[in-house]
């Protein structure tokens, strides 16, 4: 209904919609051939999944629409639109469940400092941190001889790797025990900008926390958030304090540029977008770089064989895979794959130990 309101679609865009919403039924969301982009124009039409989708998966969180088949994306755009409208009606109770709004918040205080912490009150022995793994060989007893910092090693009978698929690819890739090699994945780099403005700088407002802006606009800013708004902590501050989201796949080149570089040009957005008065009080500059790995349709393919037919292989070597790009991206797949990953591999290590 909202989509039907939409007032940057035209009249041939919403006719579009009623039709492939109601007639379109070939289920593509399970097709792990078609990308998230062409699911959404199949239901709906470019228009929605360029303007309206796209601005509203961020692909530091999601993934790349134009790249991840529906089903790895987002699960939930199967669930409502897999089906067309005269064959699936949810009623508002279970809309519910899909819907923004406080208590559906993802909180995770402490950050990955909790898992540490826990392992290190845990198993105090047993635990290094600062520590890089740059090389992993296999040898022999499915013993696993790591490279720390190019000039440590360090001999492991499990290996637990979290790291992304672009940086875990890599070292399996080399650990020639294994067997196999797991696509190489395409990185892209994303940045952030925190601004502190003083009171009044900003002439305009967004109605809401922020907004988020279409690929197809000149902008390189992809998303902006009022903090003031966005947590209770800071409603009363003495600054308005904005988190401004920069770079996308294939277009993330600024996020190269020197921090002077890269500021005047945001600048000038962040000024156009809240028509600034003066200067802001205080910038810093965050860069992810090579952050978020991709892949090909055929990559993913091929790493859901490999995942699959030698799963059970890889696991009875003691080395559990997970991590940003295997299964997902996210806050959401993160706290999957952590549960996953202890649950397999502490009954790996029960399992050792009783041999």
């Amino acid at each position: 209904s909202d989509i039907m309101h939409e007032k940057e679609l035209s009249l041939s865009d919403k006719l579009s919609v009623l039709i492939n919403h109601s007639f379109n039924n070939m289920k593509l969301g399970m097709d792990s051939n078609t990308t998230t982009s062409e699911f959404l124009e199949y239901r709906f039409c470019k228009a929605v999944s360029t303007m309206i989708a796209y601005p509203n998966f961020p692909e530091n969180i999601f993934g790349s629409m134009e790249l991840c088949p529906p089903a790895f994306f987002d699960q939930n755009l199967i669930n409502l639109f897999e089906n067309t409208n005269s064959r699936y009606n949810l009623k508002e109770a279970e809309l519910a469940h899909y819907m923004d709004g406080e208590g559906s918040e993802y909180t995770l205080k402490g950050g990955l400092a909790v898992l540490v912490e826990t392992l290190m009150e845990k198993i105090p022995d047993v635990v290094l941190t600062g520590k890089k793994v740059t090389n992993l060989y296999g040898m022999d007893e499915n013993v696993f001889l790591m490279t720390l910092n190019d000039n440590e090693s360090l001999r492991a009978k499990t290996v637990i790797s979290t790291l992304s698929i672009a940086e875990s690819a890599p070292l399996l890739n080399n650990c020639e025990d294994i067997g196999i090699k797991i696509p190489q994945a395409q990185v892209s780099s994303m940045g952030t900008i925190l601004y502190r403005f003083e009171k009044g700088a900003l002439t305009r407002y967004p109605e809401g926390y922020g907004f988020v802006i279409p690929k197809r606009s000149s902008f390189h800013i992809t998303k902006i958030s009022l903090l003031n708004r966005k947590w209770p902590s800071l409603k009363d501050a003495d600054h308005d304090i904005l988190l401004v989201e920069v770079g996308r796949r294939l277009e993330d080149t600024i996020v190269q540029l020197s921090d002077e570089a890269f500021l005047n040009i945001i600048n000038e957005e962040v000024n156009e977008i809240f028509q600034v008065k003066g200067a802001y009080r205080s910038a810093k500059v965050y860069r992810w770089i090579n952050n978020i790995p991709h892949l090909e349709a055929n990559e993913r393919n091929e790493l859901n064989e490999i995942t699959t037919i030698h799963k059970k292989r890889i696991n009875d070597k003691g080395i559990f895979m997970g991590g940003n790009g295997f299964r997902g991206y996210g806050l959401p797949n993160a706290i999957n794959e952590g549960k996953r990953l202890a649950r397999e591999a502490l009954a790996y290590m029960k399992a050792q130990q009783e041999l």
